[in-house]
């Protein structure tokens, strides 16, 4: 391979020399033939302007491009541009994921794992940079020092060997890019960057760097293909350099010239280059200006210098073939800030990009150069990990301790703002790569399920995809697509369950929404109730219970009950305007005594701080309905709204029932409760009862009444209706109804629980 470089200089001298190699071109290209091309040939595009980079319209772009683009045309091939970086680049051309790969230099190393083509592109040398006032000028300046170089380039053997040569010892930082180089020196990561002359230049005014004058070796650019591939293709390129290159009006030096470069001497005059040269610094300079406004623009944030989101996908989908092809995992980390918006609002816009700036330096600082951080939105950041280990619990214990170091890193202490301390809350969602069948978007969606789900959970947490929270969501959207659905077409049906005073009679019953799902059968309040709050459906739903529980108070007035029956109204019910005037239809076209309706609402309900719920309130108590506080107790209650506000009831949560009689503390909070009930004249229901001995206890202490399984699960509307007619036609004592918490006392009239002297003994 060392001789390939011997031919050019060669050629130049002996035209013998060139006839004789063009021949061996045409007999290599008569022999692979035109049929060993594809039609799209992919193309690897690391950032690397101005020789090679991607442009805004998906596009190659550079020098190379130009050079490149002019013979895949006159053999019918299509540029498909796939970006990478530089080491994916090489891993993904040794895979055959791609076809050619711009801008390598020679190593003989690449030169047994790869084909190049024998007639450089192009010669570029490598320089340092460096912050100015920190600039090196002799190598033994860099002794101690953290310089970031590509890693597995041929400058990072090249500054290693010159390193070793000057007996200086340094830290080289592997990145996978040109620009990732200058971000680590810009945040403090590192002391110096290595680069090319001319990508160097372009980029790095940009980071506040500039070039030292320590310069590595200059080498050689070609272009290289997977082993045994596409060699047609690279004798191709070989020709038309070594023609273009005799021709000074040709492509190659069109393509020159349109980055700024002039031809070499032998073809310019000495007048003709002094005059050419600073218009060729000019259109340099223009053309990285084009590339970093419109290029990186389109493919970079601009507030915090990271890859957009086209980059990130672009990355993935790399990373899922490396990870398939070389059996070892990486990780989709999606990172979003709970409450930017709340540190915009307190400390305004500027803080908040201020916030967002030292996110993106913190996630830089606490991940490897070989990761990629992207900005994916405004509050949402978005990182690929790769190279984690190829075993799938260990790499998952891998993903997971990053996400905890880097949510650690930005929870656990104070930005410093301008002079202000900001905190802010972070939700990580991660999920693996390396599944045979992931795809972009499955780990993208994977990663955004474990990010809800975080956030579900509260928020300021760490969670890991798996297939539970999957199945979780599948019925959670099942849900969401179904209850509408549900509601509109009232199959949510109303449940009973009454309510026992002490003699064993009912004082009252409360209606339950229920729904049986066609095909997830019973779904529970507790998950379709949220839901149809959500989905606005929810005052519409309590409309229909409240119309359903105005018939069966006609039904049971019928059967001579005159009890009252409840039904549950949220918050944001009760502030609705169209549920209040619903409900004062309904109770008109019914003609129900409004004093048969209980309206329960939640104790931590706002009531102080919205006059509109204090008037719907008022609204409904003028039609004799009354209001009962629903999970008293569970919360911490405002007493003073049990005097202003119309409430009749107070019903104690089970959370204190399930702790009677053993627990002391629960004792002693219910029997607060009834003292102070009887002192306001309110009405007691303990809800969730379910053993004797709670039953004992509670009416010892002088409830009103109990609800729950010890008397009765919820039934349906219609059971309940059958069950009060069976009892109107043939009355049934308290124990005979209720056998399961009524027994027959020693003593004691047939049919009374206890008498207010005495405690109750059910054994």
């Amino acid at each position: 391979m060392h001789t390939f470089f011997l031919v050019p200089s060669l050629a130049a001298a002996h035209p013998s020399w060139r006839v004789a190699r063009m021949l061996l071109l045409s007999l290599l290209l008569w022999c692979t033939g035109p049929w060993a091309l594809a039609a799209t040939l992919r193309v690897g595009v690391p950032d690397l302007p101005p020789d090679i980079y991607l442009q805004p319209d998906g596009r190659v772009g550079g020098i190379l491009a130009d050079i490149l683009t002019p013979i895949a045309a006159d053999k019918g091939l299509e540029l498909q541009a796939q970006p990478c970086h530089w080491l994916d680049c090489l891993a993904l051309l040794r895979t055959g994921a791609i076809d050619l790969l711009p801008n390598v230099r020679y190593s003989n190393e690449r030169a047994l794992q790869l084909d190049l083509n024998q007639v450089p592109a192009l010669t570029r040398s490598s320089l340092i940079f460096a912050p100015e006032q920190h600039e090196p000028t002799h190598w033994q300046d860099l002794a101690g020092k953290r310089i970031a170089v590509l890693g597995g380039s041929v400058q990072y053997t090249l500054l290693a060997d010159k390193l070793q040569e000057q007996r200086v010892s340094a830290s080289l930082i592997a990145t996978k890019e040109l620009v990732d180089g200058f971000r680590l020196v810009q945040i403090g990561g590192a002391d110096a960057a290595v680069a090319g002359d001319i990508s160097g230049a372009l980029s790095a005014a940009r980071y506040h760097l500039s070039a030292s004058p320590l310069l590595l070796e200059s080498s050689p650019i070609f272009f290289a293909a997977p082993k045994g591939h596409e060699t047609a293709l690279l004798a191709q390129i070989d020709q038309h350099l070594q023609a273009w290159k005799e021709d000074p009006q040709s492509p190659y030096y069109q393509a020159l010239a349109h980055w700024g470069m002039a031809p070499s001497a032998s073809t310019t005059s000495d007048w003709r280059w002094i005059v050419l040269l600073p218009l060729a610094l000019v259109s340099l300079l223009a053309a990285g200006a084009y590339y970093h406004w419109h290029g990186q623009r389109h493919f970079f944030d601009e507030l915090t210098s990271l890859p957009s989101r086209q980059i990130l996908h672009t990355r993935v989908e790399q990373a899922l073939v490396l990870t398939q092809r070389q059996k070892a995992k990486g990780a989709l980390l999606i990172l979003d800030i709970d409450d930017l918006n709340l540190v915009n609002e307190r400390h305004g816009l500027t803080v908040g990009d201020h916030v967002l700036q030292e996110i993106a330096r913190t996630l830089i600082h606490n991940t490897y150069p070989r990761d990629t951080i992207a900005r994916t939105d405004g509050d949402e950041f978005t990182i690929l990990l790769t190279t984690l280990s190829g075993e799938q619990q260990e790499a998952a214990h891998q993903a997971m301790d990053i996400a905890e170091k880097l949510h650690h890193a930005l929870t656990h202490r104070a930005m410093v703002i301008d002079g202000q301390p900001c905190t802010v809350r972070i939700s990580i969602g991660v999920t693996l790569l390396g599944d045979a069948s992931s795809t972009l978007e499955n780990c993208l969606q994977e990663a955004r399920i474990a990010l809800g789900r975080a956030e579900t959970l509260g928020g300021n947490r760490v969670i890991l995809f798996n297939h539970e929270i999957q199945q979780e969501l599948w019925y959670q959207r099942n849900l969401e697509r179904d209850l509408a659905h549900a509601v509109t077409t009232q199959q949510i049906h109303a449940c009973v369950q009454p309510q026992i005073d002490r003699r064993g009679n009912v004082i009252g019953a409360e209606l339950l929404a229920r729904w049986q799902h066609p095909q997830l059968g019973d779904i529970p309040p507790s998950r379709f109730i949220p839901l149809a709050q959500g989905q606005g459906q929810l005052t519409l739903l309590t409309c229909q219970m409240l119309a359903h529980a105005c018939q069966l108070i006609d039904q049971l007035t019928a059967l001579g009950q005159t009890y009252p029956l409840s039904i549950n109204v949220s918050p944001v019910t009760l502030t609705d305007p169209q549920f209040i005037q619903t409900a004062l239809r309904i109770i008109k076209d019914t003609g129900v005594d409004g004093q048969r309706l209980i309206f329960e609402i939640t104790e931590d309900i706002d009531l102080e701080n919205n006059e509109q719920a204090i008037q719907h309130m008022n609204t409904l108590s003028a039609q004799g309905a009354r209001f009962s506080i629903d999970d008293f107790g569970s919360g911490y209650a405002n007493l003073v709204k049990l005097q202003k506000l119309p409430i009749h009831e107070l019903k104690i949560d089970k959370s204190l029932i399930d702790g009677l009689p053993q627990q002391a503390g629960s004792a002693a909070i219910v029997q607060v409760i009834l003292l102070l009930a009887r002192k306001l004249k309110l009405r007691t229901i303990a809800e969730g009862v379910e053993q004797q001995a709670q039953a004992n206890f509670l009416f010892t202490h002088h409830c009103d009444a109990i609800q729950g399984y010890l008397f009765s699960r919820p039934i349906t509307s219609a059971a309940w209706v059958q069950q009060e007619t069976d009892h109107f036609r043939h009355p049934l004592a308290p124990h005979e109804r209720w056998p399961a918490a009524m027994h027959t006392l020693p003593g004691r009239p047939q049919g009374t629980l206890a008498s207010q002297a005495s405690v109750p003994n059910f054994s």
